[in-house]
């Protein structure tokens, strides 16, 4: 991935600004880009009236910038242990326990309602390597302090040395009273490979 064209600053770590809603910045070499999210209430035209179109946003960007480093924390840690099969079984403790109306995990079409279901799809992965390529992190509706939000990753992998397959996956994080972070929904699917 090439590096974004520097721009203004937007601050520690981040290296350039490309328009006045979107931001690319580097956080420990990986590039990342957040969107500032506007959602523009309309007045309806029944009368006539001296009130403008408010303006009300959904993230501003230090919260966003929050939310991207609680998101790379998470998929990095999340990576590291799934690609270690010594540390494996502690992913199990980051998916939510509550019952979901949606499957909690989904790989490549194979959904896992629960954390039983996950933990037995994990256990039997052979030994893996992740490549993280690119990631975006975004606050979900009625985020508070980055209490919710998802994060999209686009990267590489390789299961027991064979050849290389490209990913997309979507984690959903909430942080719960415990103040930990918390897979809500997984969602991977292979998007190319390369022959060996």
């Amino acid at each position: 991935m090439t590096s974004p064209q520097p721009g203004r600053s937007c601050g520690p770590g981040l290296i350039g600004n490309t328009s006045e809603n979107q931001s690319f910045f580097e956080f420990a070499g990986v590039y990342c880009c957040c969107y500032k999210i506007v959602i523009i209430q309309r007045i309806p035209p029944l009368q006539a009236s001296s009130h403008a179109p408010q303006r009300f946003l959904m993230a501003d960007f230090a919260d966003v910038n929050l939310i991207t480093r609680k998101a790379l924390q998470a998929v990095r840690t999340y990576y590291d242990c799934l690609d270690n099969p010594e540390k494996r079984a502690g992913l199990l403790n980051v998916y939510i326990q509550e019952p979901t109306s949606h499957p909690l995990m989904e790989w490549n079409g194979y959904a896992m309602a629960d954390r039983n279901a996950v933990w037995e799809y994990l256990s039997n992965l052979p030994k893996t390597k992740h490549e993280m390529k690119s990631v975006d992190a975004q606050p979900l509706p009625g985020n508070t302090n980055g209490d919710s939000f998802f994060a999209t990753v686009h990267g590489s992998v390789m299961y027991d040395d064979e050849h290389t397959r490209h990913f997309f996956q979507r984690f959903v994080f909430c942080v719960r009273a415990d103040q930990k972070v918390y897979i809500a929904n997984d969602y991977l699917r292979w998007t190319g490979e390369e022959s060996a």
